[in-house]
């Protein structure tokens, strides 16, 4: 009797066995906040933007007293490979004695519609104060059409035409407003994983007056000296051909600064 009640069990306990071990346990969901990590990760997904900040200082002491401050900052941002948004601000003040020998700011921004792999439309506008030059405001703004030439890891090489509105104030003399055409290219090259050139080029022809001109020349030498803290050497150089009287046509900075740089 024994023996026919173990016979009819047994297999219903190998099939329960089996059954069994088909049941894979459910993973329990972790318990807590989200890490910080990832909060971090997507927010500087979702943020995008990159740039750099650089400041430079100098003091003299002894005869002359003489202290200049330079602040330069930038930052660029793709949304969808279809809309970028660049902008650029500057400052430079010097002092000697306790009395402003130089100051000079603006401020640039610039909107790009991707339209494809190599071409694009942009809209800008700028805005300047230069002591020096007796400059008490320049402004302009307008449209036109770029065309990507390179843009890879080693070289990115742009150009760009359109027609905007200018307009200058001095202190000496009267106001100047024109339309003018508007002629630009950026260059960068990367010569390793830490230096790069970075230079840009505008010129502002009066459209009836092609002898009035104003143009801008800003070259950059940038290493990582860390992995965000960079130095820079920059030099400048402003091209007026209608200047204001006393004055020069042309002027030149030279500019070495330490900075920081953030995103991509």
């Amino acid at each position: 009797m024994t023996s026919v009640t173990l016979l009819t069990t047994l297999p219903l306990l190998v099939s329960s066995t089996s059954e069994a071990s088909e049941i894979v346990p459910k993973t329990a969901e972790p318990f807590g906040p989200t890490p910080l990590t990832t909060l971090q990760d997507e927010e500087e997904e979702y943020d995008g933007w990159s740039g750099s900040v650089l400041f430079g200082y100098t003091q003299q002491q002894g005869n002359t007293e003489r202290e200049s401050l330079s602040l330069d900052a930038d930052a660029e941002r793709t949304i969808d490979d279809t809309h970028r948004f660049e902008t650029r601000m500057w400052l430079t003040k010097a002092t000697e004695s306790g009395d402003v020998t130089d100051r000079q700011s603006g401020i640039i921004g610039q909107y790009d519609y991707l339209a494809g792999e190599k071409h694009y439309y942009y809209t800008n506008a700028r805005y300047e104060k230069d002591k020096t030059a007796n400059l008490e405001y320049r402004y302009a703004f307008g449209s036109g059409v770029g065309y990507q030439f390179y843009d890879n890891e080693e070289v990115k090489f742009s150009t760009e035409v359109g027609l905007g509105y200018y307009k200058e104030v001095y202190r000496t003399v009267g106001d100047a407003d024109d339309v003018t055409a508007r002629l630009a290219y950026e260059l960068e090259y990367v010569f390793n994983e830490n230096t790069r050139f970075i230079q840009d080029f505008e010129a502002y022809p009066v459209i009836n007056d092609f002898d009035d001109v104003f143009l801008r020349m800003d070259s950059r030498l940038e290493t990582n000296l860390t992995a965000r803290w960079v130095g820079a050497v920059q030099h400048i150089m402003d091209w007026d051909n209608t200047p204001a009287p006393g004055s020069k046509r042309d002027d030149h900075r030279i500019v070495f600064s330490l900075g920081w740089s953030f995103g991509a």
